[in-house]
């Protein structure tokens, strides 16, 4: 085979280990940096009887949470991709109002005038900075400890 053919091979072959790993087929291993750090929500201490904190500790067993919902009323702060795979998205919104779902605990409520972190699978590139948005927020669990979840961002 001429040389000029086993170069094309080669670059051929390159592109599409290249392609591969950019589409997740086999991503680019261990020691890839994650395109944005996570933000603490709050700390992991709690006083008795005080809502449970959503945590971001890898390695953390989950803590099993109860059945939650609310909707919330916020202005969103910031948004990143997310550094985990379990969620595309995050936001910062700092809670202006939070409104019970009939049949669910309000795990929000007591997080007004604060900023959580919330994770999304949402598209949220149309949103603005400062934006006020509306959205379901609930604690949920899972392999990195305790977190927001927001659905429905209007």
């Amino acid at each position: 085979m001429p040389s000029r053919y086993r170069i094309v091979l080669i670059v051929l072959g390159l592109a599409l280990a290249l392609l591969a790993g950019m589409t997740g087929c086999g991503g680019p291993g261990p020691t890839a940096t994650p395109t944005a750090t996570p933000t603490p929500t709050a700390t992991p201490s709690q006083s008795p009887g005080q809502t449970p904190t959503p945590t971001q500790s890898p390695g953390q067993t989950p803590t099993p949470v109860e059945p939650n919902d609310s909707v919330v009323s916020a202005r969103l702060v910031a948004v990143r991709t997310s550094s985990t795979t379990d969620f595309r998205w995050e936001m910062d919104i700092e809670i202006t109002t939070s409104t019970d779902v009939p049949g669910y605990a309000n795990l929000t409520k007591d997080k007004v005038g604060q900023t959580i972190t919330c994770k999304t699978d949402q598209y949220l590139l149309g949103f603005s900075i400062g934006q006020g948005i509306q959205c379901h927020v609930k604690v949920e669990s899972g392999d990195r400890g305790t977190y927001y979840h927001a659905t429905d961002i209007k």
